[in-house]
């Protein structure tokens, strides 16, 4: 009789080993139950198999939600059979990140696992659209939502940024600006219930009250231990906070820290994009403008380093409250990134590396870095991904990318024009080999993201 002595899991992947019978003349390995399983590999009477297999679904990946089921059987020259079996379920190397791009993980009645699922602010309103399984140049995006904006507020083109919840549920949260000028930002949140769909929104508080004061986009993330993580910008701070409640909209938010830039309070940090990380810990990305007057605007010529860059923050496990991350200046080959344009895009990949999507004009840059910690400087370029080929080129905004199921990145792209003329759009691109630009349609209502005009670039 045989035995199944090990199985090994990683992302979207299951390998069997085990031990044949001394008497076998040929194998057989299924997948499946017993009763009903379909063979991987064929009974052979003439070659000798190798006492493992690896298990990937001919390279489109395991459901990590599902269990898989391996039974191994020998048969000896007589045809009398002996077996074993055990069960594999993938582990799901998708760990948390903040943006408007997400990959859902769990079936809604508006959406399937692995489906992608976006955001898109428009001023007084934010359109949510849903598209199937597979890669972003296939098919069209679903219409699935409009959220309203509290009246009198509206929403900047970056400050949307979206989760699936443990507990299924998408969120959102939002930064609102008032229409009167004296009245400070604050923070709402959305809720979609996977049995009734979206919620009216609700501001976010602390027990001191509403969340206010915000000067760039939000971030948020469930951790893998079920707390919500918040980060909020607040001129030259970034500041930090819990929620370990079931649902946002119980209980109240915990201020944790705030996270400082390198010159106080002489930059403002404007964007922040975030990912919890396979050993446990944080990986924060920010934008950091520095704040000058006019009169040192006036005095500055184009030699003199006073430019926006990045900085990155590492928090060394999933406890906020075991370190005081220190801002350490974002390089690439001893040199720093500036002329940014829009909310930069960070996650860690299924290998444990990281990938950083920052938007620089017309034009997105995409970083790497190896395992490890992104505070030990070790990124590198990797491509610059180019605009579509209109003749005025747009500002890039806002950009996320995601990892899909077979391992590829997928992105989507917020784009301006550049002269002020003509509405926002959406692009998409996809790795390997960065394909696109590639138009946002909507089967459904096109005129909300009309990018039938947007070519691809050779």
């Amino acid at each position: 009789m045989p035995i199944i002595t090990f199985i090994e899991q990683d992302c979207g992947a299951i390998t069997v080993y085990w031990s044949n019978d001394s008497n076998a003349a040929s194998i057989e390995l299924d997948r499946g139950a017993t009763s009903r399983s379909f063979s991987l590999i064929p009974r052979d009477f003439k070659k000798p198999f190798p006492w493992w297999f690896y298990d990937n679904n001919n390279g489109v990946g395991l459901n990590p939600n599902a269990t898989y089921s391996y039974t191994v059987t020998n048969w000896n020259s007589a045809g009398r059979s002996g077996y074993s079996s055990a069960n594999g379920s993938p582990i799901s190397c998708q760990m948390p990140w903040s943006g408007s791009l997400i990959r859902s993980t769990f079936d809604t009645f508006e959406s399937k696992a692995d489906s992608y699922e976006l955001l898109f602010s428009q001023g007084t309103f934010i359109d949510h659209y849903s598209h199937r399984p597979g890669t972003l140049q296939e098919k069209q995006w679903q219409h699935v939502n409009r959220l309203n904006v509290p009246e009198g507020g509206t929403i900047p083109d970056n400050a949307v940024s979206l989760i699936q919840s443990g507990s299924r549920n998408f969120i959102a949260v939002a930064l609102v600006t008032p229409r009167e000028i004296s009245d400070k930002n604050y923070l709402i949140s959305y809720v979609f219930d996977s049995s009734s769909g979206w919620e009216e929104p609700t501001n976010l508080s602390t027990e001191n009250g509403p969340i206010r004061g915000t000067t760039g986009a939000p971030a948020i993330i469930q951790s893998e231990e079920g707390t919500f993580i918040l980060l909020v910008p607040r001129g030259s701070f970034i500041d930090h906070y819990i929620h370990d409640a079931g649902s946002i909209k119980e209980g109240v938010w915990k201020f944790v820290t705030a996270l400082t830039s390198p010159q106080g309070e002489d930059e403002m940090q404007s964007a922040v994009a975030f990912t919890q990380i396979a050993s446990g810990g944080f990986e924060v990305i920010a934008h950091v403008v520095p704040q000058t007057s006019p009169q040192q605007q006036k005095d500055t010529s184009p030699a003199d380093d006073h430019k926006d860059y990045l900085i990155s923050y590492t928090y060394k496990s999933s406890d906020p409250l075991s370190s005081s991350p220190k801002a350490v200046p974002l390089t690439v080959s001893g040199k720093t990134i500036s002329g940014i344009t829009g909310s930069p895009s960070l996650i860690q990949n299924a290998k444990n590396g990281f990938e950083l999507l920052v938007p620089r004009g017309p034009f997105i840059d995409h970083y790497t870095h190896p395992k490890g910690s992104i505070e030990d400087g070790l990124w590198s370029y990797s491509a610059t991904l180019r605009p579509p080929k209109n003749e005025v080129e747009p500002v890039v905004t806002a950009v996320s990318v995601v990892e899909s199921p077979i391992h590829s990145l997928e992105v989507v792209a917020r784009i301006t024009p550049k002269e002020g003329d003509g509405k926002d759009e959406l692009i998409s691109y996809e790795l390997p080999r960065w394909q696109g630009p590639f138009g946002i349609h909507v089967d459904d209502d096109p005129t909300i993201v009309d990018t039938n005009e947007v070519k691809q670039s050779k």
